[in-house]
């Protein structure tokens, strides 16, 4: 089990004091996360008198698997709709890590966890990126180091967030096992992400991107116009977004500053 410490949820707040996502949206987003984590939000009890802890050490994300995630500070993305009426920049202004903790400790009725038991603190690194104009964060990507004792998916996990601030428009969420220059699908029974395709190479706006990975995710119903595929080369991270009404996005421009 792995549990939110803290402010777990707050590199998902906007820039400004607005939601990052519609109420909908953002529901939704964190529901699944909630149960992404095996999946509750909890938090030990100290005044159990026969819990015995033991703290095993930090799992981090090595800088060979950072690199799946190819951005840095000051990078500036410039993608272009197929109607050519919709221009979206993306600066790339904060990099965080942060510490979960993994226990394979069960919880208690009321979704605490009474004693961590055996437990280790794994590293979460975040790069988020704010919309030019609109003043809001646009999308991130996280990178979850491995948990010890999840002996099924036994990888760490890359997520991928995009909202366009668009009323009309829902976000994109989805969930990825990783391991250096590698994805894979990260089964969610109740969360529909998936790798629907893998290219050696592939043109984007004339330009060629090596390891792309077509990936597929996103939330809400059908009837809603919402962002259900990503591509994502290793190398360059995300050229191109659509969703479900034929809209999509790609990459025109990258400046990359560090």
């Amino acid at each position: 089990m792995l549990l939110f410490k803290g402010s777990a949820f707050a590199e998902f707040s906007g820039r400004t004091s607005g939601s990052m996502f519609n109420t909908d949206t953002m529901k939704l987003f964190l529901f699944f996360s909630f149960l992404l984590s095996i999946l509750f939000y909890g938090c030990k009890k100290n005044s159990e008198t026969n819990c015995i802890e033991n703290y095993n050490g930090l799992i981090t994300i090595s800088p060979k698997e950072k690199l799946i995630h190819p951005y840095g500070l000051h990078d500036s993305l410039i993608f272009q709709d197929n109607t050519f009426t919709n221009k979206l920049t993306f600066i790339c202004d904060k990099q965080d890590t942060w510490f979960d903790i993994a226990t394979k400790s069960q919880w208690d009725e009321h979704h605490h966890i009474i004693c961590l038991g055996e437990y280790y603190k794994t590293e979460v690194y975040t790069t988020s990126f704010y919309q030019k104009n609109a003043n809001v964060y646009g999308f991130y990507i996280s990178e979850y180091a491995k948990n010890p004792f999840d002996s099924i998916q036994g990888k760490s996990i890359l997520s991928i967030v995009i909202d366009l601030h668009i009323d009309t428009i829902q976000s994109f969420v989805g969930y990825y096992k990783f391991a250096a220059d590698t994805l894979f699908t990260y089964t969610i029974p109740v969360f529909p992400s998936y790798i629907e395709y893998f290219y050696d190479t592939l043109i984007v706006s004339g330009k060629t991107y090596f390891k792309v990975y077509s990936l597929v995710g996103g939330i809400g119903t059908s009837r809603e116009e919402r962002i259900i595929k990503v591509l994502y080369s290793v190398s360059d991270g995300i050229i191109k977004f659509s969703t479900n009404q034929n809209r999509y996005w790609e990459l025109k421009e990258k400046y990359i500053i560090h």
